[in-house]
């Protein structure tokens, strides 16, 4: 009799953990998803690290290449054959 009692209260007393951990995983979850302040974006961005439009030029002396006189145009892609269903889809086979 006392056996089964232990085994009783020890697995209520593992429930319990259980629960309390299930209950503190979601309320960690539900603070740093949901309810807690979030840094504004774009206050600590350092301006200096983008580089601006005049910075950027485009090198299109790779276009001159002897290899792109080569290139052909390229072949039209086969048409895919058009089958037609059953007269009515919805009857069963």
């Amino acid at each position: 009799m006392a056996i089964t009692f232990s085994q009783k209260k020890q697995r209520q007393k593992f429930m319990i953990i259980g629960v309390l951990a299930m209950l503190a995983g979601s309320a960690i979850v539900l603070w740093f998803g949901f309810l807690a302040p979030s840094p504004s974006p774009g206050l600590d961005v350092d301006i200096s690290i983008i580089p601006s439009s005049e910075t950027t030029t485009l090198d299109m002396d790779i276009l001159q290449h002897p290899i792109f006189d080569q290139l052909g145009t390229p072949p039209s892609p086969d048409p895919i054959p058009q089958t037609d269903g059953r007269k009515n889809p919805f009857v069963p086979l």
